[in-house]
């Protein structure tokens, strides 16, 4: 399910089996605020928006070093948030495009930008649903 994100956040090297119990170890364990700020970073978001999308306070962000972990939920959730934007940015073919997507209100969440769907997991699952429509040339 998050293969690629593991891959792409070096938590496995390419080629690595990666099955089902894997991830759960890798979320379970949580993954490192390090690994949180550079999906922050590569959303091109603030850490005061990226603390609301996975349920973080700004001042616990702030206390927190590279080397910190985060709970499980915190985790699943950076991943999954992580997925959408692989998603995005396959299906635009560039970063920048695939970010102003995200972060511009669309008809197809009622006038919402799609990251303000990405604080839930149903959210989330909303807004790869609309990117898998487009993927496969149906209406959003």
């Amino acid at each position: 399910m998050y293969a690629e994100q593991l891959v792409s956040l070096g938590l496995v090297k390419k080629g690595q089996v990666i099955n089902q119990d894997t991830e759960l170890d890798i979320i379970r364990h949580g993954l490192s605020v390090k690994h949180a700020r550079k999906v922050m970073k590569d959303m091109a978001m603030s850490s005061g928006e990226w603390v609301g999308l996975i349920g973080l306070s700004p001042r616990s962000l702030q206390r927190k070093s590279d080397s910190d972990l985060l709970t499980p939920s915190q985790s699943e959730k950076t991943l999954a948030i992580r997925r959408v934007v692989d998603l995005a940015v396959d299906y635009y073919g560039s970063r920048p495009v695939a970010l102003d997507w995200l972060k511009t209100p669309q008809v197809a969440f009622g006038g919402k930008a799609a990251v303000d769907y990405l604080d839930t997991n149903t959210g989330i699952q909303y807004v790869e649903t609309i990117l898998n429509r487009l993927i496969h040339g149906m209406t959003a």
